[in-house]
């Protein structure tokens, strides 16, 4: 899923990467990140698929682990700043319960850091629309969950973007 800027992506990988094919669908104007994979349904295949947060950067092997994880998972990691994200709540299992976006009352300190497995379960969840009118997937992830199982994978590495700073610094980290 591309969109602002899409084609510099487009033109770095091509249409083949690392022996993949890549296939591009524009997201002309932004309207959440469940519209965006609704719009790629038709190349997801009826399997299991892995969504990656475009803006943040994660450790490989973190992301190889949800890849080869048994059933739907997420990718976690511990915050002491858990009022800037959506946190996770485990059942007594150690399975996602609920997510909690930007809590108000401390509730937990695992933040929901953008990377999903997921399959087609997914599609038959109530669409959640956010304020700015965008379909939200971190809450539907979380109706998800009070019906499938969906395993909480500890991050060893990630660094969030969302200013200059952190651009920047992932620039270093990257490079």
């Amino acid at each position: 899923m591309i969109g602002w800027l899409g084609h510099k992506i487009e033109y770095y990988f091509g249409k083949r990467f690392a022996g993949r094919r890549i296939d591009y669908i524009t997201q002309v104007v932004p309207k959440g990140t469940f519209h965006a994979i609704k719009m790629a349904s038709n190349v997801l295949g009826g399997g299991e698929f892995l969504i990656v947060s475009g803006d943040d950067v994660y450790a490989r092997d973190d992301l190889l682990k949800v890849v080869e994880s048994d059933g739907l998972s997420l990718l976690a990691n511990e915050t002491i700043s858990p009022e800037r994200f959506g946190i996770c709540k485990l059942d007594d299992y150690g399975y996602l319960e609920s997510l909690v976006e930007k809590p108000k009352v401390f509730c937990g300190s695992l933040a929901n850091i953008g990377v999903y497995k997921l399959n087609q379960k997914i599609f038959d969840e109530p669409v959640i629309i956010g304020p700015n009118g965008e379909q939200l997937l971190a809450p539907m992830i979380g109706t998800l969950a009070s019906s499938h199982k969906i395993s909480v994978i500890p991050a060893t590495f990630w660094h969030p973007i969302a200013d200059l700073n952190d651009l920047e610094m992932a620039q270093r980290i990257i490079i």
